[in-house]
């Protein structure tokens, strides 16, 4: 007598199940990171919007570190340079009249202080911390660019 087995064909089904939904997740997954990097790819020009942005910024950042250190008289004290630099640079600063919000905000920024100032026997240097954001349809960008500039004691 012969007895037929069908616990093994059974197994094999089930098997064959599990590659193909392994192969049919594989591949959405796949198809979703697909569109998220031709966004990425695509908007290229976008990004290069930002970079304009912040040399903008480093320009009006870097006209007014001059202009305070012109004013400053003496380079003897660096605690005196450096507290007299940052009154020069924020009263400077918030001469300059904005209508862009990352300028405005940058400008806010600076009146409350976000920004360091380190005074060495060469030079005096600012870091100044802003914040850039926009969006496209599907992305969302924050850029945080941190602008250093150095002036150099005469």
């Amino acid at each position: 007598m012969k007895s037929k087995n069908n616990a093994g064909v059974i197994d094999v089904v089930v098997v064959v199940m599990l590659f193909f939904a392994l192969v049919v997740s594989s591949l959405f997954v796949f198809s979703m990171s697909f569109s998220k990097a031709k966004v990425k790819i695509y908007d290229y020009q976008f990004i290069d919007g930002f970079y304009a942005k912040e040399k903008i910024a480093k320009y009006y950042i870097l006209d007014a570190g001059q202009k305070a250190k012109k004013k400053i008289k003496t380079f003897s004290d660096k605690d005196a340079v450096r507290i007299n630099f940052i009154s020069y640079f924020k009263t400077i600063f918030s001469n300059y009249s904005f209508d862009e919000d990352y300028l405005i905000e940058l400008q806010n920024s600076v009146e409350k202080d976000n920004f360091e100032v380190v005074v060495d026997d060469e030079k005096i240097i600012i870091n100044v911390y802003m914040e850039i954001s926009g969006s496209t349809r599907s992305l969302k960008i924050i850029y945080r660019p941190v602008i250093i500039e150095e002036f150099y004691l005469d």
